[in-house]
């Protein structure tokens, strides 16, 4: 579960077709690419086949479909991240300002290119390792010049290496590869529809969800 929580951390978005920041909705793919099938077993849980990414003012909400997250709210006022998988009933959180014991290695620009959504996207590499577990893993994110990102909303927010990524690329991941070992999960954007701030509610749908729940856990 670790492995996708940290894949599902890294999509933080914000976008503008000029330079504010957005709000609205960017609709993703999500795919398991085997690097040598020959060496492969079971393929690992998806935390869904695709996902529809709602942000608004540095906060967002992720709702996933066919898989084993159900969402994940992030909330940059509180600090508190929260995640539910489809089939529990507890509700988790933890305080975005730690780093869940993933341990940055690097951080660095890399030569890959590649279009998507009709924009030239160049990317950067994050290599980590998960300290309990003792996996390292990789990460790759591509980006365009727009849309763009507000970095300093999400500035001492450690959790899933969100500062350190945005104050890289000042702007969202178009896709983002999540590397380990024979395996890359694959998160790519096939729709981005802007949304008036005034007309969308992540925080209603939040409570909703929430109350839902019979279990609350939490690390502070």
């Amino acid at each position: 579960m670790k492995l996708i929580t940290t894949l599902c951390l890294s999509l933080w978005i914000s976008f503008s077709w000029a330079q504010e920041s957005f709000s609205g909705v960017v609709h993703y793919r999500i795919a398991v690419i085997e690097r040598n099938p020959s060496l492969m077993g079971s393929k690992p849980p998806l935390p869904g086949e695709t996902s529809k990414f709602y942000y608004k003012n540095g906060n967002y909400l992720q709702m996933f479909a066919g898989g084993v997250l159900d969402f994940e709210y992030f909330n940059t006022v509180e600090n508190k991240y929260y995640l539910k998988s489809v089939d529990s009933d507890t509700f988790q959180y933890y305080d975005s300002r730690e780093d869940d014991d993933q341990k940055l290695i690097k951080l660095e620009s890399h030569p890959d290119t590649k279009r998507i959504l009709g924009k030239r996207c160049t990317s950067i590499a994050l290599t980590a390792q998960n300290l309990s577990l003792g996996y390292h893993y990789r990460m790759k994110f591509y980006y365009a010049d727009q849309p763009r990102v507000d970095a300093s909303v999400f500035k001492g927010h450690k959790h899933g290496f969100i500062d350190q990524v945005y104050g890289s690329t000042g702007a969202i991941p178009l896709e983002i590869d999540f590397e380990m070992g024979e395996i890359i999960i694959r998160m790519t954007a096939i729709k981005i529809e802007a949304i008036p701030a005034e007309k969308l509610s992540l925080g209603a749908f939040f409570e909703k969800k929430k109350k839902e729940c019979l279990i609350i856990e939490g690390e502070e």
